[in-house]
């Protein structure tokens, strides 16, 4: 937000004052004492109201007869324009929020408005004094820079002080190795006091054991006390069943009873029964009335047939309403026995040319029975051409065999003369002449040799031609041996095959009365005619339901209006010629009952009399038959039955419910008892009662032995001093603990918040803050770093210094940086202007004019209002052209 204007009506010496404020930088002058200070509180006040009476800061009331309190003009980024109106004597000092718009709000809208600026982040972020600066020298080098960090990351110095002050109290509380701190006194003194107590135990070893022993008598007591407790109440219990058996009794009785009923009936049904018999039993009387006078007038008709006309009038209608409904229904049945003649000639005539001997089993094979029989087929005709195939290949190859055997026969006979024998023999013997000549006679010897190899190369021929011969025929009566066996393997798989093919076809026959001794390819051409035998079949026998339908009807019918059989012998097989008859008898019986009116009139008022009651019964009769048929119920005549054992049932349950109130105080209702398995229990349950009150009285005598031994034991009471003393200091530790605890997760939780804040933000803020470092030092120094956790100040020779090496003057100007770099970093949030008050004083002029270019560079971002007195930067604010306001 940016203030506008200040509107002081009466603050301190301030009276009636209009300030205009500049939307960057407005320098406040004046000297000292003339308001600057009291116009901050001014602002400040409006903002967050009037300082509470116990509060020890000056008082800004006017002397003069002047309200206290003013108006502040605001331009905020949500509201836009509004004013904010507090005078300490209307209102009660709360402030008063005039919006854009005209409309009014009040203080609890400004504080919201207002957040997360309150009063304290007011005074810590956006106020910079010399007070602020004076107390940085006091600081060492290391809290300097946490305070600079703190300052530059949240704008305020709080945080770094409450983690002091946190830690502070925490080492007041313990330190690890300390003496003074309250915790390490505490556990030194409980150590001694458990050395203590740890003697005095170990000369009391048996006092140890007694106060053992008498706690679990106590335990063992308690629990036998609660056992004697659960078990005098089960025998009081049983006590009450044994004396109530009675009630119990009468009880199980009456739901024995009511578990026999099957039909129960509430209050307002049961009403509904009584009305109607009543009705019924009036309209029943009425009809017997009207009979009766029916009677005596029916003697003075003079034809029976019109009396019985007159009698029945309502049934006789009825009739002739049903009669053409009746009439088609038998029609259709004479039609349907016709046809059926006709179908069930057919079926006999294709029954007996398809050789189906049970017509009423299947014989139609659909869907996928007939892809079976197809693929059946298929495989059948197959098989049979690969059969005749492997059949003529078989012949083949056996008169081929023959041929061969015949030949190698021939060849193996012996001949008469074998001259290639001679010529071996012949040869040899040359052969061996040659070679002793050879050896005495060399030419001559040579030729012999020569005829001799001539004559053995002849014989030598001959031997050989005749065994290739014979060895190339068998060969190929061999390989005629292997096709013929393969031929013959082939042939086994198709036999195999064929007895497959002929179960399969066996089971079909089975199912669909096939002839087997026809291919699977004849039965295909079957199916056309026995489709129509199946499709004949079919309708033949919906045609037959379809009679029995209508047959049953009018059969039903005829049971209903048994009035029709009785009168005119009327049958479902001559309903025709009878329903002709029926309607020629009611048009004959209407003209003399129009004859018999005009002549009659009074007793045809009896008639109509009883046939309007006789409707009014059958209407009531119709309308109540479904509820009483409903509890196995035929006519109204068994209702008063039923109404009695409805009666009798309620009066039932009353009084089981009664009964059920009586027992359910001693009885489970959904249990069962035995009178004497309940006396049994009772008994045994007295006996176990005695025994257990004999041990508690035992337990407790040596209780009370084991007591008074510790009372004595306990009489010089140092060890019960010792315990509370142990039990106190362990408190107050505890306490002291707690305490010191809480200190330590305070101070690392902002140290963690700290950290986070670092990590995000430190980079951003270090650049912003070197720029104004470099500019408020007049370029000595060109940046502010951060390396291994030590904040550093780089000189522009490139020397590093740390905080505690840089003059007062410097870290002051390291301060106001990092305080305008937060500012610059957080300027769009536009929380609050920055108000300055003289920090500046003991600044030299060129280092007054840094600083005033600073701030004058900050105030592109956020709001700078200045309250100085120092001459030279008034000056120097004209020569800027920054808007200056004199007091």
């Amino acid at each position: 937000m940016k203030i506008r204007q200040l509107n002081i009506v009466g603050f301190g010496k301030l009276i009636n004052q209009h300030v205009t404020l500049s939307d960057e930088m407005t320098l406040v002058f004046g000297q000292n004492e003339a308001g600057k200070s009291t116009m901050y509180q001014f602002i400040k006040t409006i903002l967050f109201g009037f300082p509470r009476k116990n509060v020890s800061s000056q008082s800004y009331e006017p002397k003069e007869q002047a309200l206290y309190g003013g108006e502040l003009t605001l331009e905020h980024p949500v509201y836009g324009e509004i004013k904010i109106r507090r005078i300490k004597t209307e209102n009660k000092g709360k402030a008063v929020v005039i919006l854009e718009n005209g409309s009014q709000a009040d203080e609890k809208f400004l504080q919201e408005m207002l957040l997360p600026l309150n009063e304290e982040l007011f005074d810590e972020v956006f106020r910079l004094d010399q007070t602020q600066l004076q107390t940085l020298s006091n600081l060492s080098e290391e809290n300097l820079q946490k305070q600079l960090l703190n300052i530059g990351l949240t704008g305020s110095k709080k945080l770094v002080e409450f983690q002091e002050a946190n830690i502070k109290a925490a080492d007041q509380l313990y330190r690890p190795r300390g003496k003074n701190p309250k915790i390490n006194q505490q556990l030194e003194e409980y150590e001694e006091l458990k050395r203590q107590l740890t003697q005095k135990e170990n000369e009391e070893k048996v006092y140890q054991k007694k106060l053992f022993d008498r706690d679990n008598l106590v335990d063992e007591m308690e629990d036998l006390q609660i056992f004697l407790q659960e078990e005098t109440q089960l025998n009081e219990k049983l006590a009450r069943r044994i004396e109530h058996f009675d009630d119990w009794q009468r009880y199980n009785h009456l739901k024995t009873e009511e578990d026999k009923q099957d039909i129960v009936l509430d209050e307002e049904t049961l009403s509904d029964y009584r009305k109607a018999y009543q009705k019924y039993q009036i309209l029943d009387e009425q009809e017997r009335r009207l009979t009766e006078e029916q009677l005596r007038h029916s003697a003075k008709t003079e034809s029976e047939a019109l009396a019985y006309y007159l009698n029945n009038e309502d049934r006789f209608k009825q009739f002739q309403q049903d009669r053409p409904y009746l009439e088609k229904m038998a029609q259709e049945i004479d039609v349907m026995k016709a046809s059926q003649a006709d179908k069930q000639a057919e079926i006999t005539s294709l029954q007996t040319h398809l050789k189906i001997t049970q017509i009423e089993e299947s014989f139609y094979p659909e869907n996928n029975g007939l892809k079976e029989i197809q693929s059946l087929a298929m495989r059948e005709k197959s098989l049979k051409k690969h059969y005749e195939e492997q059949q003529t290949k078989e012949v083949s190859l056996l008169q081929q065999k023959e041929s061969l055997v015949t030949a190698d026969f021939e060849v193996s006979l012996p001949k008469k003369i074998d001259y290639r024998y001679l010529y071996g023999a012949f040869g040899f013997s040359i052969l061996g002449l040659g070679f002793v000549l050879l050896l005495k006679m060399i030419w001559f010897g040579s030729f012999f040799c020569l005829l001799a190899l001539g004559l053995l190369g002849y014989f030598l021929y001959q031997v050989f031609q005749k065994d290739d011969t014979t060895e190339e025929q068998s060969q190929a009566i061999a390989l005629v041996d292997r096709e013929l066996e393969e031929n013959r393997n082939v042939i086994h798989t198709l036999k195999q095959e064929e007895e497959k093919i002929n179960s399969a076809k066996q089971t079909f026959a089975g199912i669909y009365q096939f002839n087997e001794n026809k291919q699977a390819e004849q039965w295909l051409d079957e199916m056309t005619l026995r489709e129509r035998l199946f499709d004949m079949q079919v309708s033949t026998q919906e045609m037959i339901e379809a009679m029995a339908i209508n047959e049953k009807y009018l059969t039903d019918y005829l049971a209903i209006n048994d009035w029709l059989v009785d009168r005119f012998s009327m049958t479902v097989e001559e309903m025709l010629p009878k329903l002709s008859e029926v309607t020629n008898y009611i048009h004959e019986m209407q003209q003399k009952q129009q004859q018999y009116l005009l002549e009659h009139s009074d007793t045809y008022q009896v008639f109509d009399s009883l046939k309007n009651a006789r409707q009014q019964k059958n209407k009531l009769v119709n309308q109540f038959m479904t509820r009483l048929t409903r509890y196995s119920m035929e006519s109204f005549e068994e209702l008063p039955a039923f109404i009695r054992k409805q009666e009798e049932q309620q009066q039932l349950k009353q009084q089981l419910e009664h009964q059920t109130r009586i027992v359910s105080a001693n009885f489970n209702p959904n249990a069962h008892y035995e009178l004497e398995k309940l006396k049994q229990t009772h008994t045994t349950q007295v006996e176990k009662i005695m025994e257990l009150q004999q041990q508690l009285k035992e337990i407790q005598e040596q209780y009370d032995a084991l007591h008074y031994d510790i009372q004595r034991m306990e009489e010089d009471g140092s060890l019960s001093e010792l315990y509370q003393l142990e039990a106190n200091l362990r408190g107050e530790i505890n306490q002291t603990q707690e305490e010191w605890v809480v200190n330590k997760l305070v101070t690392t939780l902002s140290q963690d918040i700290q950290d986070v804040m670092g990590q995000e933000q430190l980079p951003q803020l270090l650049a912003i803050c070197s720029e104004y470092f470099n500019e408020l030092t007049l370029g000595n120094y060109k940046a502010c770093t951060f390396v291994e956790g030590q904040l550093m100040a780089q000189h522009v020779t490139g020397k590093s210094f740390t905080l505690n090496e840089l003059s007062t003057g410097t870290k002051d100007q390291l301060y106001m940086a990092m305080r305008l770099a937060f500012l610059t970093l957080h300027s769009e949030e536009q929380l609050s202007p920055l108000l300055i008050d003289d920090s500046w004083l003991h600044y030299d002029s060129d280092r007054k004019n840094a600083l005033f270019n600073a701030l004058h560079k900050l105030s592109a971002h956020v709001q700078v209002i200045c309250f100085s007195s120092d001459q030279s930067l008034k000056e120097f604010a004209e020569q800027q052209q920054v808007s200056v306001i004199n007091l």
